[in-house]
């Protein structure tokens, strides 16, 4: 958990980029490539007034400093995830009797910058490609960094609506929900959606994903596929009264519809549940605002089942999707008093621990957005146990070190994780 005391404040933006199989990521911010380039990332404050421009100059005369000579130098604009524009330098320079490379990338986005930079030696043939992997999927996440694309419908424009939630407004549902038990709640306006459908709705929301869809799933379309994916979409959402005709073209999500999506692009709080094991391996996740909840399942083939539940009834809906209905007071039985448990233990059934349910939170704390999780494991008689990942160890499975709780602790903790009083 993020400390919530003002003394604590920090303002800490994530910064991603995707990457393939066989890249290393270190604390420090630094991918290394399989041909063993390290590309440094980092996230720095803009002094009022300058630009991605005036930003990168001061880089690269730090890079001219560390080069001992650059030889050449070029300088342009490349297009970065979401159609942000950034500068790009390249250089050149001699370093121990070869031909050294070096690139630096800037994007400045809403008084942030983010930039990666590399050297490498010229000799190695795939090292300016892996470069390009990094960078292509360079964004900051401290907010919206989407860019509509091309032939998508225009957004609604209801994420302007939407305003701050204090954390202590959360606290009546806190109250409510510390006194849950599981219980599965009342499907509202279930329906059954494609990740391409529900793509196409965020970007109709002015939202850059929908959760539990990759956010690049239609950006990295190329253009004919992504033409025909959302015709054929919007032409589904129209047929099922899922958006408004206006005219010769499209108009804003159908009302009936509309508090669903909402909660789910624009949720103040979420939760989301991830359970590895008997009887079977499942993600569900909740988005809330203070008056309304949807629930996202993902299903086996891929498509998302989406509901309308009362924020009230989500802390009791999760203990019951978890399995926790099924357990009596949680207390080990005779024989289930174990202390550690491998993933390969519980995948393969060879464990009194039949599944480890994985917890996470996150909620927005002005410019903060604060993070929880917690995993617990859960035995086929009953027993609980709050789960704590133990240190890496190279060659070995993920292990968790077990300690007893019941269900009383397991809501406890999970209250922990949610903002309130």
């Amino acid at each position: 958990m993020v400390a919530t005391d003002a003394a604590s404040r920090v303002f800490m933006p994530s910064m991603v980029t995707e990457l393939p199989a066989d890249w290393t990521v270190t604390e420090r911010s630094t991918v290394t490539s399989p041909s063993g380039v390290a590309i440094n990332l980092r996230v720095d404050r803009v002094p009022d007034g300058s630009d991605a421009t005036d930003f990168i100059e001061r880089l690269e005369a730090a890079a001219v400093v560390e080069a001992k000579g650059v030889e050449t130098m070029a300088a342009s604009t490349v297009r970065l995830f979401g159609g942000r524009i950034g500068q790009d330098r390249l250089f050149t320079c001699a370093r121990d009797g070869a031909v050294w490379n070096g690139r630096i990338v800037c994007m400045v986005d809403d008084g942030l910058a983010l930039s990666a930079s590399a050297w490498w030696d010229s000799a190695i043939d795939a090292a300016a490609a892996e470069v390009d992997v990094v960078v292509s999927g360079m964004r900051l996440r401290h907010r919206s960094l989407f860019a509509p694309i091309d032939g998508l419908p225009a957004a609604d424009g209801s994420g302007a609506r939407r305003t701050e939630v204090s954390p202590a407004a959360w606290s009546p549902l806190r109250s409510v929900w510390s006194h849950a038990t599981p219980e599965a709640a009342a499907q509202r306006d279930l329906t059954r959606w494609s990740p391409d459908e529900l793509a196409v709705c965020a970007s109709i929301k002015g939202a850059p994903s929908f959760p539990t869809i990759d956010p690049g799933l239609l950006m990295a379309m190329p253009s004919p596929m992504l033409a025909g994916t959302v015709d054929a979409v919007t032409r589904s959402l129209l047929a099922r009264g899922i958006l408004c005709h206006a005219g010769h073209g499209t108009g804003p999500v159908a009302e009936e519809f509309d508090g669903l999506l909402d909660a789910a692009v624009f949720p103040d709080l979420t939760i989301q549940v991830e359970r590895l094991g008997d009887p079977g391996n499942a993600r569900w996740w909740f988005g809330l605002q203070l008056d309304r909840a949807t629930q996202v399942t993902v299903l086996p083939s891929g498509a998302r089942e989406c509901n309308s539940i009362l924020p009230s009834e989500v802390v009791g809906h999760v203990l019951a999707l978890a399995g926790f209905a099924d357990t009596a007071t949680g207390i080990p039985q005779d024989g289930a008093a174990i202390s550690r448990v491998t993933v390969h233990e519980v995948g393969g059934g060879s464990s009194t621990v039949a599944a480890l349910i994985r917890f996470s939170t996150s909620w927005r704390d002005g410019d903060r957005v604060l993070h929880g999780s917690f995993t617990c494991g859960i035995g086929p008689t009953g027993p609980l146990w709050i789960a704590e990942t133990e240190p890496v160890v190279p060659e070995a499975p993920p292990s968790w070190k077990l300690r007893s709780t019941d269900l009383i602790g397991v809501r406890d903790e999970l209250l922990a994780h949610l903002p309130g009083a």
